[in-house]
């Protein structure tokens, strides 16, 4: 009788394990089987976002911009523009990002050895790609995030890169920033002429994630400075090695933000053709803080080397392991509005930064600002300087006219003109003196314009958006041809 309530009891417990193993085998595929219906979705989603996208360009190609008619928009504006520039639709890129599009930012076409224009974007799933201006076509080359592989203590547990956020030019590399599922950032980069992944993944860069990203110049050398929300500010260097060609990133200089951990950097601008503050690095953070830096080197550093390394104190050791550079506060002071984007500007010490309410004009010689142009119509995602002429104000009585003179100076000794995207979808026109009333350059983009390039020396404009869609505009220039309000309005917009 023992032997047999044994047996059933055997026989039971065998089938519960098969039970429990068939259970397991139906959630996985059940799980996988839900994996498989979320990857069809988003194929189907980007596919249909695609034929989109192609059907939009066939149906737009080369149709001009419009805008809101009224005759407040042209008076007080030609006045000041005596060649005009009209900027057309040139085309619609191909198989752009199928994200929103996060960063936009010219190429020095010198390490390509040829005479192109080139220009790169990023996106919020992790891609990279780059463009030819003149090639209506698919991107030259697409990086992504996702391919790389991480070197630290938590590789088992498969981090996944997220969006990248920043991206900036340093020589002949392409540094980006992107996040991972640890809610850190990290700094990679390839090389833009063997189109290589030439550094290895500096995990971590930040505790928190990097918001900003930008060149600076220390003499002849190039620096990646970085920022991030754990309030920190890091300089970085692109080292050369002959071992495969590749290279390695390494952390040069750091600085923690007065502001305390909730001081997270906004936005950054390395000044590296200022003539007032040449060489130093401007931070913005969400607090409205304005931080303004100098770079400078760390002296009377002792040498690490095989002679003297036994005859050094553990001062002098310890004096060995600091970063070589060092970020030196010049001045901190506080802003109206909290910006998202710095633009330098021609005339000796100028600076315009950008905020989802105003354009805020700065004098950095005087570490003033000098004037404030609010919007009343849209939230502004971004901009750049569409024009600007400056000419060498002249002498009286030995001085020269100064900058905060300038921007408050009915003469044409400075001119601007500054193009915003808004929340609307719709480009506007600034100047430095007022805002250009009611005059409103609608797009195609069929979402919010995220990113505004104007390519330097050439009448092209290229306009990014939140779906991923990549356009370019042309610009002819007018000479001595005037403009009636009807053909404005059914043709083209005078800039």
């Amino acid at each position: 009788m023992e032997e047999k309530y044994l047996e059933c009891k055997n026989m039971l417990n065998k089938q519960d394990n098969e039970v429990r193993t068939l259970q397991g085998q139906v959630q996985t595929l059940t799980e996988r089987r839900t994996d498989v219906e979320q990857a069809y979705s988003r194929i189907v989603k980007e596919n249909e976002e695609l034929r989109r996208r192609l059907e939009t360009a066939k149906n737009n190609n080369s149709t001009p911009l419009d805008f809101d008619p009224s005759e407040d928009a042209v008076s007080g504006f030609e006045d000041e523009c005596s060649d005009s520039i009209v900027y057309q639709e040139r085309f619609a890129y191909s198989l752009e990002h199928l994200t929103k599009v996060t960063q936009l930012i010219m190429l020095d076409n010198s390490i390509f050895h040829d005479s192109g224009y080139y220009f790169a974007t990023s996106d919020s799933q992790g891609q990279v790609k780059l463009w030819d201006l003149d090639c209506q076509s698919e991107s030259i080359q697409t990086f992504s995030t996702a391919e790389l592989h991480y070197e630290n203590q938590r590789d088992a547990l498969r981090m996944e890169p997220q969006g990248v956020r920043d991206i900036t030019q340093i020589g002949r590399h392409l540094v980006c920033a992107f996040g991972n599922a640890f809610e850190a950032s990290s700094l990679v980069s390839w090389n833009l002429v063997s189109c290589q992944q030439s550094t290895l993944v500096v995990s971590e860069a930040h505790k928190q994630e990097i918001n900003a990203l930008c060149k600076v110049m220390f003499g002849t050398e190039q620096i990646i400075a970085s920022g991030g929300s754990d309030a920190w500010v890091k300089l970085w260097e692109i080292e050369d090695s002959s071992e495969n060609g590749c290279n390695a990133m390494m952390q040069v200089g750091e600085v923690e933000l007065q502001g305390g951990e909730n001081d997270r950097v906004s936005c950054m601008l390395g000044l590296t053709q200022s003539e007032v503050y040449k060489d130093h690095l401007i931070v913005f953070t969400e607090m409205k803080h304005f931080y303004l830096f100098s770079i400078t080197l760390r002296e009377d550093k002792p040498k690490k080397n095989e002679d003297n390394i036994n005859l050094l104190s553990q001062e002098d050791m310890q004096d060995i392991d600091e970063l070589p550079f060092q970020l030196t506060l010049i001045k901190r002071f506080t802003s109206k509005h909290l910006a998202h984007t710095l633009v330098p500007l021609a005339y000796p010490g100028g600076l315009l930064t950008m905020s989802r309410e105003s354009l805020e004009f700065w004098d950095l010689k005087s570490l003033k600002r000098k004037r404030v142009l609010s919007t009343c119509y849209g939230q502004i995602e971004h901009g750049c300087v569409l024009s600007e002429s400056y000419k060498q104000p002249a002498q009286s009585n030995g001085d020269t006219q100064q900058p905060e003179d300038m921007l408050n100076n009915d003469d044409p000794i400075y001119n601007v003109r500054i193009i915003t995207s808004e929340d609307s979808r719709i480009l506007r026109l600034w100047s430095h003196k007022q805002h250009l009333k009611n005059l409103r350059i609608v797009t195609k983009h069929n979402d919010i314009i995220t990113r505004v390039l104007k390519v330097p020396g050439k009448h092209f404009l290229v306009t990014a958006a939140a779906d991923g869609s990549v356009k370019c505009f042309v610009g002819k220039r007018q000479v001595g041809k005037s403009y009636s309000l009807k053909d404005i309005v059914t043709n083209n917009v005078i800039l």
